[in-house]
């Protein structure tokens, strides 16, 4: 008889081509069930199933993706990075805060603007008007964007 054989869907070179086949393939390397991730890091083990099974990044905040990535051994700045583009962080502001293991807030207060101002920044769904110029500059700066 053979042995169950657990596998994970890849692009054509063998490598996962989303964030959730990724964080499945490190999770079966390291033989690990979705329940045992689940109770590490703090979240249901629905959460799990819902990030190896649909192609989205976790969206419930900074800290799980830390505590994920920490408790996989997986290097953050590489998987968001790896997966922007086509995972739904499409934003360079979300994948370079996220890269540098920084919170919303933490970067408002640094830059001197509102965290829900960045918030709407971070989504697309606010332009920043003209008299805050300065301020996405000096956003981008301090993530290590420039002026594009």
């Amino acid at each position: 008889m053979k042995p169950l054989v657990l596998s994970f869907s890849t692009s054509r070179y063998g490598e996962p081509t989303t964030f959730g086949e990724f964080i499945r393939k490190a999770r079966l390397e390291k033989g690990l069930r979705q329940e045992d991730v689940a109770q590490a890091i703090g979240v249901d083990e629905a959460t799990i199933t819902n990030w190896e099974s649909y192609p989205t990044v976790p969206v419930r905040g900074f800290a799980v993706v830390r505590r994920l990535c920490g408790y996989l051994g997986l290097p953050m700045g590489e998987l968001v990075a790896r997966f922007r583009a086509h995972d739904g962080w499409r934003s360079p502001l979300v994948a370079a805060r996220i890269a540098r293991g920084l919170t919303q807030e933490q970067v408002a207060r640094a830059v001197g603007i509102d965290p829900t101002t960045l918030s709407r920044w971070e989504r697309n769904s606010s332009v920043p008007p003209s008299w805050m110029r300065a301020e996405f500059l000096r956003l981008g700066e301090f993530l290590g964007l420039g002026e594009r």
